[in-house]
């Protein structure tokens, strides 16, 4: 079956929801409208938003695995999204970031290419349009890309987390839409996820990394002259595919969520504000959960997480990482559910009075 998207929640074959017990659930309820389908290339595998034409509206862009190519769909007045253009990246992208790289106002994109061990840059050209891909090498496998400002020049610069070398490669942007060489800084084993946030609160951009491999993440906190302080590693459930950074507590500290392949649940690590985190907590999701993203779905002012779940499914021909097999690059891959956990500021206050925050949900399969 063929992957189908739906605007940033991706590839839906059913829908599955958390919601907190009677007595913590939020007031507002939680509902979708039924998904739009839009074709774009062979294989989606990860999608971003931006307003690329600059009239006000959100578009989208995705990353296509086997076509090799991104595809671009610019919104309508009404909501729906014009036929998607295609413009040709690196060999196999599988993750795409959003920035205004050359300071024009227009926004532009970053391509992890998993196959080809590179970055592809596409500048906007602020009608919707993109010029053609330029290539900057990484580490091998780069499976994640993040953008921010690592040395603090007020120019973007990018992350991209390499699975197959077990670092990020970081490249800092001249302001002009090009960028440096890569310099790369150690994680763990695997490396499938980057997120950017300021974790010890000191206006300095870090890095948090899930890594499939060795069952933890990694912290790394940032000198704020481009370069990152070694690694930290805290333990996660087992094949972390997919880290998020939010808020949860709403204490002003940013905290982290962790998507678990191979446990079926998510991991919950609360920030202590210093660059450090408390040990994680699990909630029970789908089946092989691939990737998890924040947003506060009710309407309650409180962050809660969406997390694509891939099926009771071992594709053939996966590949060996010790005593797990590892999934494999989705063109194997073969249908997503959803689940959405919702209420999450709820987290704190059932870690204080039980000894699982687990209890306060409940799952209903829609």
């Amino acid at each position: 079956m063929k992957p189908k998207l739906f605007v940033l929640i991706l590839f839906g074959a059913l829908l599955a929801l958390l919601v907190p017990a009677p007595s913590a659930r939020a007031a507002g309820p939680i509902a979708f409208a039924a998904a739009a389908n839009y074709s774009v290339g062979t294989n989606p595998y990860a999608a971003a938003v931006g307003d690329f034409d600059r009239d006000g509206d959100l578009d989208l862009v995705v990353a296509n695995y086997t076509s090799n190519n991104v595809s671009v769909l610019l919104r309508n007045s009404d909501g729906t999204f014009a036929a998607a253009v295609n413009y040709s990246a690196g060999t196999s992208p599988i993750a795409v970031a959003v920035g205004d790289f050359n300071r024009d106002g227009a926004l532009d994109l970053a391509v992890a290419n998993y196959t080809s061990n590179n970055v592809s840059v596409l500048l906007g050209n602020g009608v919707g349009t993109f010029a053609a891909a330029v290539n900057y090498a990484a580490g091998t496998s780069p499976r994640s890309i993040a953008v921010g400002d690592f040395n603090l020049d007020g120019k973007l610069d990018i992350a991209a987390a390499n699975q197959g070398s077990d670092n990020v490669s970081t490249f800092w942007g001249i302001g002009n839409g090009t960028f440096s060489a890569a310099a790369n800084f150690g994680a763990g084993d695997g490396p499938s996820s980057v997120v950017v946030d300021d974790f010890n609160r000191d206006r300095k951009p870090d890095l948090a990394v899930a890594n499939q491999n060795s069952d933890n993440l990694s912290v790394l906190l940032s000198n704020g002259d481009g370069s990152f302080q070694a690694a930290v590693n805290y333990n996660t459930g087992n094949a972390p595919f997919s880290v998020a950074t939010g808020d949860f507590n709403r204490d002003g500290k940013p905290d982290l969520a962790v998507a678990n392949s191979s446990d079926n649940n998510v991991s919950t690590l609360l920030g202590n504000g210093n660059g450090t985190f408390q040990a994680a907590v699990n909630h029970p999701v789908g089946t092989r959960p691939r990737a998890v993203a924040v947003g506060d779905f009710n309407g309650d002012a409180k962050p809660d997480l969406v997390v694509a779940n891939y099926l009771e499914y071992i594709p053939l021909g996966v590949k060996s990482c010790g005593s797990r097999a590892q999934i494999p690059p989705p063109q194997e891959q073969l249908e997503m559910i959803h689940s959405t956990m919702i209420g999450l500021e709820t987290l704190t206050h059932f870690l204080n009075t039980t000894q699982s925050a687990n209890r306060a949900f409940r799952q209903r399969i829609a």
